[in-house]
């Protein structure tokens, strides 16, 4: 059930994608309309505090106002903001590239581990920094750290970061 769950919770976060910087306020109106259309999905949200405490985690992995406040909004926050790969990138012509094309595309690989005995969940990651120094990874994404660090916290968990072999935090 739960799997069923984070596949909803991913299928409505896509969407969330294509109208970021319109709906980052309005958004719990545009996840209600975006709900009404999810009739063939498996899973059936049984109460309307699981859907409310849904729309809220969503809402709040914005980096410039949002913060982890359950377990899964710190989840969503975890996975959102330490996706890094190339296959994000959709311009294909690196001299075109911004700042976030480069620093993605420079991913060469990007795992998040959870050691549950240990209580720490890490970040690996390997940048090509012929492509993308580690200073042009930590400009875009030392906001998003932070949040996985606060994160990380609410789920009694610590946040490690490792790149290119080199443990950062």
């Amino acid at each position: 059930m739960l799997v069923e769950f984070f596949k909803l919770f991913i299928f409505i976060h896509s969407g969330h994608l294509l109208f970021r910087t319109l709906l980052t306020h309005c958004e719990p109106l545009y996840l209600l309309i975006r709900y009404k259309t999810v009739k063939s999905c498996t899973i059936f949200l049984s109460s309307i505090y699981a859907f409310h405490t849904f729309i809220s985690a969503i809402g709040q992995h914005d980096e410039r106002s949002g913060i982890a406040f359950d377990p899964i909004s710190a989840a969503l926050i975890l996975a959102d903001k330490s996706d890094v790969r190339r296959d994000r990138v959709r311009n294909t012509v690196p001299e075109t590239f911004d700042k976030h094309d480069r620093v993605n595309y420079a991913a060469l690989s990007s795992k998040l581990h959870v050691d549950t005995h240990k209580k720490v969940i890490t970040l690996n990651i390997e940048l090509d920094e012929s492509i993308c120094s580690m200073i042009d990874y930590f400009e875009i994404f030392s906001q998003r750290m932070l949040m996985c660090k606060r994160a990380a916290e609410v789920l009694g968990l610590r946040f490690k970061l490792v790149a290119n072999g080199n443990k950062i935090a």
